[in-house]
Parts: structure tokens; sequence; C-alpha cells
């Protein structure tokens, strides 16, 4: 359940509450006028001259059927907020590792590409599908007719990757694929440092290195 939900349903309890202590309150001083009126010989009258003890213990009530009500929504809603808080825990820890996917017209020739650019060989390996090993996650190379066939090559989802040297990097890209790059070679902005080439199917693939810490990247 969200938090959205949860004060949702907060509101409209305290809503109810409210409507069931203003009868109880109206219900409780009728309840009153009439003991009062009776034990007086009396003629019964809605109206009447305000009871000082009537009024104190009504009073009294009230508060304490207030401040049940609030430690009731309190312990409820703390309950309810540490309950969201474990499943959103729960679903972070089932989530074990991040993949990324290209798509191939040929799988033999992007496997060698990607071969080459990695400097190493893949983990897991068929027929329509490639993966490789990098830095902790998966890298994969599928093929297009066998998983998409409708898909458009050359998408606009690009694969990033975290070198140490970008100009390491940017001279071995240049190596075995220097038609792959993208103008204008490697863009500096701040302590980012970035380049793009396409793989032979047209893929966007990103190498990006940071000169200092930067928290998230």
């Amino acid at each position: 359940m969200s938090r959205a939900e949860i004060g949702l349903r907060v509101r409209r309890r305290i809503w109810m509450i409210s409507n069931n202590l203003s009868a109880l309150r109206m219900s409780s001083l009728g309840w009153f006028d009439v003991a009062t009126t009776v034990a007086t010989g009396g003629i019964y009258k809605t109206a009447g001259t305000p009871w000082k003890g009537r009024d104190r213990m009504t009073t009294t009530m009230f508060r304490r059927l207030a401040a049940g009500i609030t430690l009731f929504f309190l312990t409820s809603f703390i309950t309810a907020n540490a309950q969201e808080t474990a499943m959103q825990a729960s679903r972070q820890d089932n989530l074990e590792r991040l993949g990324v996917y290209v798509l191939s017209s040929d799988m033999e020739r992007s496997g060698t590409f990607y071969r080459t650019l990695f400097g190493a060989d893949p983990v897991f390996q068929t027929e329509v599908f490639v993966g490789f090993n990098i830095a902790g996650g998966l890298f994969a190379v599928v093929s297009k007719e066998a998983f998409a066939p409708k898909a458009r090559l050359g998408g606009s989802t690009v694969p990033y990757l975290k070198v140490a040297d970008i100009d390491a990097a940017l001279a071995h890209v240049t190596e075995i694929a220097p038609e792959a790059l993208q103008a204008p070679g490697i863009i500096r902005e701040g302590p980012l440092s970035l380049f793009k080439f396409r793989d032979p199917d047209g893929n966007l693939v990103e190498y990006y290195a940071l000169s200092a810490p930067v928290e998230g990247l």
C-alpha cells in the first residue's frame, strides 16, 4: 500500500469518526437532559439550562476518547509506514543484477566486435544470445530476428559503461573501429568525460569516466 493510499484511508477514517463523535455528543447531551428533567419531575426540553457536572463529564469523556483515537491512528500510521518500508526493502533485495542488451542482425559479426572491444570472451553464448560479464553487470547481444523482428536497429536506448581511463578507451575504439566513432570525440563537462560510438548494427554505445568522485555515477 502506498503512502498516498494510507493517507487517504486515514483522512476517511478521521472524517467518519468526527461525524460519529458529533452524533455521540448530541446523543449524550440529550440523555443528560432527559435524566435531569425526569429526576426533577419537569417537562423534557432539548434546549434546557446547562448542567455544569454534565458538561465536565462530557468534556472529560471526549478528551479521553480523542486521545485514544489519536493514539490509535498514530500507531496505525507508524505500522503501515513500517510495512511500506519493509516492502520497498524486500523489492530492492529481490534485484540481483543489472543488464543491458543490444540487437544484432548478424550474431557472428557482433560477437567478434564485442569480444575485441571488451577484450574478453562471453560468459554465455548460444546462436541467438551472447552475454558478457562487464563490471559485474551483463552486457548482452541478442538476435533481432529471434527476439525483436519488428524492432529498429540502432534505437534510442544507449548502454553506457564506466572506464578508468577515457583516453585509453578512445584509443582502443579508434584502433579497432575508427569509422564507429561519433563526432566530436571526447566530450568533457566538469568531472565527466565521455564519447560515443556505434557497433556494426548502428547501436550507440557510450564510454564515460570521472576525474573526481560524483555520487551516483
